[in-house]
């Protein structure tokens, strides 16, 4: 991954999200975590609604071929080109691999011990 892209982490909640959105964070949503029955146009809806009620103007674009959806806050600069395939690489990987996403404490509490 290139220096501008942070290490992935699994968002646990609608609410971790949206402050990563108003933080300026964008997110890469695979559709296989959206539920059982991966209900991308649910998931939509109850990220869009936690959103609004945080006044967040959010952009959803869903990536098909992927499987993935990408999401960025709309008031803030949008992640260039190669942040988004430097994080879709990511996740593929993850998801190829079979390797589990940490929880963002999980991943802070590698990143600090790699220093």
């Amino acid at each position: 991954m290139s220096g501008d892209v942070a290490q992935p982490y699994m968002a646990t909640s609608v609410q971790e999200m949206v402050q990563g959105l108003l933080l300026g964070r964008w997110l890469v949503a695979r559709w296989e975590h959206l539920g059982p029955d991966e209900d991308l146009g649910g998931w939509t809806r109850t990220l869009a609604a936690a959103c609004q009620a945080a006044d967040v103007d959010m952009v959803a674009v869903p990536l098909a071929r992927k499987s993935m959806t990408l999401v960025w806050n709309a008031a803030l600069p949008c992640p260039t080109r190669e942040q988004v395939e430097d994080s879709i690489r990511a996740a593929d990987r993850a998801r190829w691999l079979g390797h589990p996403i940490g929880t963002k404490l999980a991943v802070e509490t590698k990143q600090s011990v790699l220093l």
